[in-house]
């Protein structure tokens, strides 16, 4: 998709957010159906509970619905999305764990699912031998770096945006890439750098 294209299917979405503050209840509802697989794919990849990451996503947006005149214009709505489920799904499992204190532990849960073959597309020049290096080589990632990737390569965020996201600084999510890049390499030690990264970079969510 080009850059223009790009760019219209931007104005189209913060403009569809401007009539949501205005009380545009269709606006909300395209912006649901819009973003819904792209924050379940994400979600779906923080925690292993398929029923709150539904209940978190309807919670999402009634929130939206309900605060809707004291929304700011984000500079990225898809990455205002993002932190908003990844703080909502974080403050239910605290909740859920407050009698015991683990808030440690909640964080180094979160992105808990692991890889297959089959969540990925890929380009249809790699292998089957490489797609089952590389997926093999992300799982054995630290969830942080596991994260960064996703965000960067399969949502197509900035580092700018991804930082908004997770709650980190920005050199912080070029090191978590940098840390990622090089651990793959180590993992899969058959593949040259460019290769990698151009099959990483080939890699997009399915449905």
């Amino acid at each position: 998709m080009g850059s223009g294209s790009s760019e219209y299917q931007k104005k189209e979405i913060l403009d569809r957010w401007k009539h949501l503050k205005d009380g545009d209840r269709s606006a909300l509802d395209w912006l649901f159906r819009y973003f819904y697989q792209e924050l379940y794919d994400y979600a779906n990849r923080l925690i292993d509970d398929k029923e709150l990451v539904r209940d978190s996503i309807q919670d999402l947006f009634l929130s939206l619905w309900i605060k809707r005149e004291r929304l700011v214009i984000p500079d990225s709505v898809k990455a205002y999305l993002l932190v908003s489920l990844r703080n909502l799904i974080y403050d239910q499992l605290k909740d859920r764990r407050k009698k015991d204190n683990r808030n440690k532990i909640i964080e180094a849960e979160l992105f808990e699912r692991t890889f297959e073959v089959q969540d990925v597309h890929f380009k249809e020049d790699v292998t089957e031998e490489l797609k089952q290096q590389l997926i093999i080589a992300l799982n054995q990632l630290n969830n942080k770096q596991r994260e960064t990737l996703f965000l960067r390569y399969y949502n197509g965020l900035s580092n700018k945006e991804i930082a908004e996201v997770i709650g980190i600084n920005h050199q912080s999510v070029k090191n978590n890439i940098s840390r990622a890049i090089i651990n793959l390499r180590g993992i899969v030690k058959t593949l040259g750098l460019s290769t990698l990264i151009v099959i990483l970079r080939s890699m997009e969510v399915t449905g």
